[in-house]
């Protein structure tokens, strides 16, 4: 696994990595022969900035920057559709899903727990009669799967998503084929730093297949 992982940058406290799709958080609590600790977490199959500490006192530092939400957390996903406004806030509550443990769903008014999720319209595309659209998400809480939920409540599931998906999206998923949710955690910025990860080659290739509009 380690020959996969691509350092971002390192120093005596943290190790912060580009994430590959398809590993556990979990797996990275050891690498280089090295325990860490997890300061935070992304789905298996969602790739991007991932930060390391190397010491308990870190990891509690870094915590409680995410924990009183002064990290600003930017992804790019790929979405069924043109989703309007072109910029906006989503704020619906998520709760566990009664149907599938696997998942999280929206909660009734004034149930589950606050969830807000910025988005900004990048670039818009179109395959066959469809249209998508690559945005930037913020996600200004950090619930399971927010993002994933709440693009799907909107009616705009992520491409490649195959949890949180629609008859459409899951058609254009198979012609793509991408069975991996198209989410990329492409920046974090924590205590005056910002960490970068480029798109993986996967979700690239996945862009060029695309006709842009």
């Amino acid at each position: 696994m380690n020959e996969q992982i691509k350092s971002i940058y390192e120093d005596k406290n943290i190790l912060v990595i580009n994430k590959p799709a398809g590993i556990k958080t979990e797996e990275f609590k050891k690498l280089r022969n090295q325990q860490f600790e997890l300061v935070h977490r992304l789905d298996k199959d969602t790739s991007g900035v991932l930060i390391l500490a190397k010491n308990k006192k870190t990891k509690d530092l870094l915590q409680k920057q995410f924990k009183e939400r002064k990290v600003e957390k930017n992804y790019l996903a790929l979405i069924l559709g043109e989703i309007k406004p072109k910029s906006g806030t989503i704020d619906l509550p998520i709760i566990r899903s009664k149907k599938d443990p696997r998942k999280r769903t929206i909660g009734p008014s004034g149930t589950g727990r606050n969830a807000i999720t910025s988005y900004k319209t990048l670039k818009l595309f179109k395959i066959d009669d469809e249209i998508l659209s690559l945005i930037e998400a913020k996600p200004i809480t950090g619930r399971t799967h927010q993002i994933r939920v709440h693009l799907k409540a909107w009616g705009n599931p992520i491409i490649g998503d195959p949890l949180y998906n629609s008859k459409i999206s899951k058609k254009i998923s198979t012609k793509l084929d991408l069975y991996r949710q198209f989410l990329h955690a492409k920046e974090i910025k924590i205590l005056n730093m910002v960490f970068r990860a480029p798109l993986p080659a996967d979700l690239k290739k996945i862009l060029k297949c695309l006709h842009p509009i």
